[in-house]
């Protein structure tokens, strides 16, 4: 798909961590990046194209962050809970092991949407596996984009953060002092734990619910586990170990990033969590990807269908339809939507107060790519449905009326220049690749 902390331990020399060193968690609305060093370096609350809580990967100094490693120790190392979207890093240091858990809370049945229950929670559990460590924890959410000015402030139960007319609750902390900085408050704390110990870290958006209630998130946990394994373990999928043999685990894990990136409100399926993460390093070619494109989203639902999910590809096709109707008034989809509102605005915006990635700037939200034509797309998106039919799933009869309306649509605009899969700022080209999809798309819509 698409795709910090102040320099020091846990970091690179820039302050910045590799790529390959976070590990997701995610609820279906939104999701977050933990860093090996144990910080969650990007996070939108509520939903996953809104403003960022915490962007430290995209301004170490400014963006805002929420870690919890050792004191005296560095890098952890990462891993799932198996068949599943809830990680676990491990530090070892001088003194002891800590082990972090990190989740977003998850309930009901996800299989296909509208069926399944999320608050907008990280639930963070500590627990000390040997002998006895020093916990560091920072707190310093950065609302809007690190836009909007951070007071944080204890309140009954832990403490409140607040900026840009957003709030951000944290429980489980005790002990902490706030530090003002340039950018706003910074809440930091220090304690040891011994063998056996567990502490559990709560940061919840919004103001509706301000407790913290460690048996409820102990439930979570046991919850959250069990949701993302009856769905990996669909009885759907008994034919799966057949094929994938020896590499079933590495099938299983990129099947549930996959749905990771699916809105289980609406169908849609998000390009990437993230946005101007960029294409290399010091480069401008760094774009917001927190969007539905259509045709990264039908490959997601192309893949998920030869895994044995296939209401995830029925449901994109059903909200693709709804949504290029609302519109454009026709069944006439264009390069990308938003993951919630078909209406919203698109436009592009570069965050001048941002550094980007390891100084990669500009750092954009909203894609101008949206306004742009980009004729494979059709191919992709008739391709789901073939995809369905091949495996014996009848998309409903106004999933066909949709199918035959794009493959008309792209009749009629085929001997355009466009884009392309590129996606090219400049001028229209004729591209081969463009050509051949057409054709592709046309042969897919002469087999349904």
């Amino acid at each position: 798909m698409r795709t910090s902390a102040p320099a020091g331990r846990g970091s690179g020399p820039d302050g910045y961590l590799p790529l390959s060193d976070y590990g997701i968690i995610g609820n279906l609305r939104t999701a977050a990046l933990v860093g090996r060093n144990g910080s969650i370096d990007w996070c939108c609350f509520p939903y996953l194209d809104s403003p960022s809580v915490f962007a430290a990967i995209l301004d170490a100094g400014r963006g805002g962050r929420f870690s919890v490693s050792v004191a005296d120790g560095g890098l952890g190392d990462q891993d799932y809970i198996g068949d599943t979207n809830v990680l676990v890093t491990r530090f070892t240091s001088n003194s002891g092991r800590l082990a972090v858990t990190d989740l977003m809370p998850l309930s009901g049945e996800i299989s296909g949407r509208g069926e399944s229950h999320a608050p907008p929670v990280i639930l963070r559990i500590l627990d000390c596996e040997e002998d006895a460590v020093e916990v560091a924890v920072e707190w310093s959410p950065r609302f809007d984009y690190a836009r909007a000015r951070t007071c944080t402030e204890p309140v009954p139960g832990g403490w409140l953060a607040t900026g840009g007319g957003e709030a951000l609750f944290l429980c489980g902390l005790d002990g902490a002092r706030v530090d003002p900085t340039g950018q706003g408050d910074t809440l930091r704390a220090r304690f040891t734990m011994h063998e056996g110990e567990r502490r559990i870290l709560q940061i919840r958006w919004g103001l509706e619910d301000m407790t913290c209630d460690p048996a409820r998130a102990e439930a979570a946990l046991d919850e959250t586990v069990r949701v993302w394994r009856t769905w990996a373990h669909y009885e759907d999928l008994a034919q799966t170990p057949q094929w994938a043999g020896e590499w079933l685990p590495a099938v299983t894990r990129a099947e549930l990033t996959l749905k990771l990136l699916t809105m289980a409100d609406s169908g849609a399926i998000a390009a990437a969590p993230t946005t101007s993460l960029p294409e290399e390093i010091g480069g401008i070619r760094n774009w917001d990807y927190r969007f539905a494109w259509v045709r990264d989203a039908s490959m997601t639902a192309q893949a998920l269908v030869s895994l044995g999910h296939h209401r995830e590809a029925i449901e994109f096709l059903q909200w693709l339809e709804r949504t290029a109707e609302a519109h454009s008034g026709a069944r006439q989809p264009q390069v990308l939507f938003a993951l919630h509102d078909p209406v919203a605005d698109l436009s592009e915006i570069e965050l001048e107060h941002l550094e980007g990635y390891r100084g990669s700037r500009p750092v954009r939200i909203g894609n101008a790519a949206a306004n742009q034509l980009q004729l494979e797309i059709f191919a992709e998106l008739i391709s789901t449905g073939y995809e369905l039919i091949r495996r014996g799933v009848e998309p409903s009869p106004g999933g066909r009326r949709f199918l035959a309306a794009v493959a008309d649509y792209a009749c009629s605009r085929w001997t355009e220049p466009d884009h392309g899969i590129w996606e090219v700022r400049g001028e229209p080209q004729h591209f081969v690749y463009s050509k051949v999809m057409v054709w592709v798309a046309l042969d897919r819509a002469i087999y349904l």
